[in-house]
């Protein structure tokens, strides 16, 4: 179950996924079914899916994002790292002017 929750590579998961196809072991039932529903990698979901499929379990075929989405995610992100560098910059002003107007 490690390998299924590992997020560092992608193809490890579609090996194992394709090696859960060949020979289903105990185990693999609820293991494609994890895949299928929580990897964030459309190819893994998609084969894991094809393979529970063939193996007789029932899943919804899984949904590929749009790209707009992706993109809105990706505009949000740089919007918050914008905002988080001008908040910084406008509290340490006005900390310096007060520094400098109280003296301190």
């Amino acid at each position: 179950m490690a390998l299924v929750k590992d997020k560092t590579d992608f193809r490890k998961r579609l090996a194992l996924i394709e090696s859960l196809r060949v020979t289903p072991r105990p185990g693999s039932a609820e293991a494609l079914r994890y895949l299928a529903c929580h990897d964030f990698v459309y190819e893994v979901r998609l084969a894991a899916w094809s393979a529970a499929v063939r193996q007789g379990i029932a899943l919804k075929k899984p949904l590929a994002r749009p790209r707009y989405a992706l993109f809105t995610e990706r505009l949000i992100a740089r919007i918050k790292k914008i905002c988080a560098y001008l908040g910084e910059c406008y509290y340490s002003c006005w900390a310096t002017l007060l520094a400098i107007l109280t003296g301190g």
